[in-house]
């Protein structure tokens, strides 16, 4: 080969080189630039749950303030119905406890001596029915929800059976 075509070949070596070196070079730049903006979504994201998070945290609480369990309510889970909680109060505290009062309720169990959550519309009502509840002669009991201090199936093994 002649010196010229051997020239030129290492010319366009290096040239090819070079460009290949630039793009490197900018492939690496592009890279990180977007590391870094992927760094911080993660870290806005991160945030957000975190924040996120929170108020669940305290939605979940504030839902639960309004939560009354009661136990003692010798009563099949079926038959168990708003009117009949709302009788229940008038019977056991001498309270009229409107059916509108009452969001929710459900059974915590299949058996006769499960404990029942209700949740009351307004929190003033369950704080009302808190304290009748104290002054009542009857043996129920009614605590805040969730009570982490005992168990419920400790706590209704306790209890005299209330007529139904």
């Amino acid at each position: 080969m002649s010196e010229p075509i051997i020239q030129d070949l290492l010319n366009e070596i290096i040239r090819n080189r070079t460009e290949l070196t630039d793009l490197i070079k900018s492939i690496e730049t592009n890279t990180l630039e977007k590391v870094e903006v992927l760094g911080k979504i993660i870290d806005s994201l991160e945030k957000e749950n975190k924040e996120l998070q929170e108020r669940t945290e305290i939605l979940e609480r504030n839902s639960k303030r309004k939560n009354l369990l009661i136990f003692g309510l010798d009563k099949d889970p079926k038959d168990i119905s708003v009117e009949f909680i709302c009788e229940t109060f008038r019977s056991l505290l001498n309270f009229e406890l409107a059916a509108a009062d009452i969001a929710d309720f459900c059974e915590l169990g299949n058996d006769k001596k499960s404990p029942i959550k209700v949740e009351f519309l307004h929190y003033s009502k369950k704080i009302l029915v808190g304290s009748l509840e104290r002054k009542s002669p009857k043996r129920v009991e009614y605590c805040d929800f969730p009570r982490p201090d005992r168990t419920a199936m400790n706590r209704t093994k306790n209890f005299e059976k209330i007529p139904s």
